[in-house]
């Protein structure tokens, strides 16, 4: 009589991410960011002058601000003690880095800082979809599907961006050109009509401000 054979659970690999760069301060911009953008994941941060071993993480972003001089040192460090996953580097000017000799060492992805909140979860997704054991492991798939989300929210608050952005000069337009009519001596008839237009221009510029998380553009006129 067989036996049946025993079943192997399967770890549950929680996503690691090691946050480094060049000053206490940006350390722990850097890192809220990223445990904001992985509330899933296991993020931690590492002073560069204390960092001796090395991580043991999926990826390691690397916040170098102005520095851009010794993003390829501390890639080159980083490869040396035998890292060999993907590092992502954050710059104040990125165009300044040396991409050429990073992307010989294996960088991921260069992002300016200013962007760094919108640009590193499409980064971080590619990353961490590339490691089989987060993708097996079900806090992994939380990780992912949570990023994915994120990823989707960001590009319609773009678009709806764009969509203001878009609609804001012609409704001015069309606003100014309605009141300068409502001057003019008009029919009772057709100065209510004048006087509904302004009415539904005011409406549709009230909700273009009312998309969540957008400012109010200087160029809207006041309703």
């Amino acid at each position: 009589m067989s036996s049946t054979p025993p079943t192997i659970a399967r770890e549950d690999v929680i996503p690691r991410v090691v946050c480094l760069s060049t000053d206490s301060d940006a350390t722990d911009v850097l890192l809220e960011t990223v445990q904001a953008i992985l509330p899933d994941a296991n993020v931690e941060s590492a002073d560069l002058t204390l960092l001796r071993d090395t991580p043991r993480s999926e990826c390691v972003v690397v916040a170098v601000g102005a520095l851009s001089s010794g993003s390829e040192s501390i890639v080159r460090d980083l490869r040396a003690r035998g890292y060999v996953n993907a590092i992502i580097l954050v710059a104040d000017s990125p165009e300044m880095l040396p991409q050429a000799a990073l992307a010989l060492l294996g960088v991921q992805r260069t992002i300016a800082t200013v962007n760094m909140a919108l640009v590193l979860p499409s980064v971080l997704t590619k990353v961490l979809d590339a490691q089989d054991a987060v993708k097996a492991s079900e806090t992994g798939r939380r990780t992912l599907a949570s990023l994915r989300r994120l990823q989707t929210v960001i590009a319609s608050g773009q678009i709806a961006a764009r969509l203001q952005h878009r609609l804001n000069n012609p409704l001015a337009a069309l606003l100014a050109e309605a009141q300068l009519l409502e001057l003019e001596p008009l029919a009772p008839d057709h100065a209510t009509s004048v006087r509904r237009m302004i009415e539904l221009c005011r409406r549709i510029i009230e909700e273009t401000k009312s998309i969540e998380g957008l400012p109010h553009s200087p160029d809207m006129p006041d309703a």
